[in-house]
């Protein structure tokens, strides 16, 4: 839960660059969520009180330096501090670093996007006063940025899934209510996929991520299948009720067989040991074959 921001500056020891890492540090301590800061400036020594037979702890740094002579001074006693020596500063690259622990439950929670934002933000108004990038490191940002960029692809991914197979199915039926009722069905199913990653209890990952456009791709080809049918049959006998009865006879058993074989291929990932896979597997295996019911019930109707 430590999230670590970094800087890398010959001048890091300037009055202007070392109280501006201390601001930066006091606003991110302000952040809703993170619970303690280190750096530099919060850096302390001990001093032994004889009297009352104990040590006591203090600040090395102030919170503001007014002067370069006076920065330079403490500078000298931090760094004749072994303890210190290559934890916070290195003193041959000029590489300095800040460590932010956040709060175990909000790092868990959708709460902790808007506390890497907020800290994002706060190293911007830095990078805008002293001109030096900071990087970013650590397991709170790479699960924020993972979050969003999962959320953001998943809806391109459906957003082109649904497109690209609205277009192929208004090509090879040419009716726009094939298209519309085909779409419902894809609709039905990935709502259906959402909420049973929901009901389980999982979270979206890298892989059930891809769901959604997986059960596009399956649920459309079963629309294809029984309306290609269905007007093939239609054509030969004018026969509505007959051109039903041969689809869901012919078509509807081997749509079975195409989904239940599909839903055994993804499902047998439930029985590895990876969790990702499991979850996968499990979510991928119930809605392929839920896709089959929805689709022998809708497209007839």
């Amino acid at each position: 839960n430590v999230m670590v921001l970094g800087i890398q500056t010959d001048k890091f020891f300037s009055v202007k660059t070392f109280n501006a890492w201390n601001e930066l540090a006091t606003n991110v301590k302000s952040v809703p969520g993170v619970e303690e800061v280190i750096t530099i400036g919060k850096s302390v020594s001990f001093r032994k009180d004889t009297a009352n037979k104990k040590l006591v702890m203090m600040p090395i740094f102030p919170e503001h330096v007014n002067s370069q002579a006076e920065l330079d001074s403490f500078k000298e006693k931090y760094l004749s501090l072994p303890f210190y020596s290559g934890r916070l500063y290195n003193a041959e690259t000029g590489a300095t670093l800040m460590a932010i622990r956040i709060n175990s439950e909000r790092l868990n929670s959708r709460d902790r996007v808007e506390t890497v934002n907020k800290i994002q933000e706060f190293g911007k108004l830095f990078s805008a006063t002293t001109q030096l990038d900071i990087r970013y490191s650590g397991m709170p940002l790479i699960r924020t940025v993972m979050v969003t960029q999962i959320a953001d692809e998943m809806k391109l991914f459906l957003l082109l899934a649904m497109v690209v197979t609205g277009l192929v199915l208004l090509l090879l039926l040419r009716s726009m209510y094939a298209v519309i009722f085909s779409l419902m069905v894809v609709a039905i199913a990935v709502i259906w996929t959402m909420g049973t990653i929901e009901w389980l209890g999982f979270e979206i990952t890298i892989l059930t991520g891809l769901l959604p456009p997986l059960v596009v791709v399956i649920s459309i080809t079963n629309c294809i299948y029984l309306l290609n049918k269905y007007h093939i049959e239609f054509v030969k006998h004018g026969n509505k009720i007959k051109a039903l009865t041969r689809v869901i006879e012919k078509i509807g058993l081997a749509t079975l067989f195409t989904n239940l074989t599909a839903a055994i291929g993804f499902g047998v990932f439930y029985f590895t040991r990876s969790t990702i896979l499991k979850e996968f597997g499990l979510v991928a295996g119930l809605n392929i074959t839920a896709i089959f019911i929805i689709s022998i019930i809708l497209i007839p109707c």
